[in-house]
């Protein structure tokens, strides 16, 4: 695929990295695309661009921004690891330990597979590429949440349906 990047020629990109699930392709003519240059010029002179490079870069952005902000994110368990699970973060595979998966040990990790969950990022290291996730920190915010809502509804005499 060319792509026009405002260089003194086009770039290259991979027809692969615009193919999406079914087959067919993501992207049409004149569409506006995110792509990291690899290199400025190759034998035919085009500029080799990567747009799955360009999409690995903003997300590891994005889950930068939500570990320091502790914003809770949402990922798709992919496998049970040793000691946990494998969990795909917008594209990346993070680690999610087995004692951060519920504020009670669960015991079939199998289960989670290919859920949907909602988690937080408690580390982050881009230079190994070492992202730990929790979801025990959302349940329990949740959980303090609710009990907070609930002590200040509740009144001394008050009936309640429980």
């Amino acid at each position: 695929m060319l792509v026009d990047i405002g260089y003194k020629s086009e770039g290259v990109v991979a027809r692969e990295e615009f193919v999406d699930r079914q087959g067919g392709l993501s992207v049409s003519r004149g569409d506006q695309v995110d792509v990291l240059i690899k290199s400025l010029e190759n034998q035919d002179g085009y500029a080799v661009l990567s747009r799955a490079a360009a999409v690995q870069v903003q997300s590891w952005d994005r889950l930068r921004q939500a570990h320091h902000t502790h914003e809770n994110i949402k990922g798709r368990v992919v496998e049970r690891i040793k000691g946990g699970l494998k969990v795909d973060v917008e594209g990346i595979g993070a680690f999610l330990p087995g004692s951060q998966i519920d504020v009670r040990p669960v015991r079939n990790l199998e289960s989670f597979i290919n859920q949907a969950i909602e988690v937080r990022v408690i580390k982050l290291n881009r230079k190994r590429g070492n992202i730990v996730l929790s979801r025990k920190l959302v349940l329990e915010t949740e959980h303090a949440r609710k009990k907070q809502f609930t002590l200040e509804v509740l009144k001394e005499d008050a009936e309640v349906r429980g």
